[in-house]
């Protein structure tokens, strides 16, 4: 996700926030009680997710350019393991 958001910036001046949704429910302090146990797919989850750009004054012009960009993204070799792995339960 790093590689991904370092992309998006200097390629296409793209920044991604969410670093706010980088910890895990179970890490924070507030559910201390969960703490003492693996959430894999909680951990995955937040080490891998991005929060595309969204307000109010966002154009549907933006908005293209925005997924677009994310497209060409991912569509790199370099930046492939931002889209591997799944989430299994167990």
């Amino acid at each position: 996700r790093t590689l991904l958001k370092q992309h998006l910036r200097t390629d296409y001046n793209i920044g991604l926030s969410g670093e706010v949704y980088d910890t895990p429910l179970h890490h924070q302090p507030i559910f201390s009680e969960l703490d003492d146990r693996p959430l894999p797919g909680a951990e995955w989850l937040c080490a891998r997710h991005v929060c595309l750009p969204l307000y109010p004054a966002l154009s549907a012009a933006d908005a293209d350019y925005v997924v677009e960009s994310l497209a060409a993204a991912l569509a790199r070799d370099d930046l492939r393991e931002v889209t591997s792995g799944r989430i299994t339960a167990g």
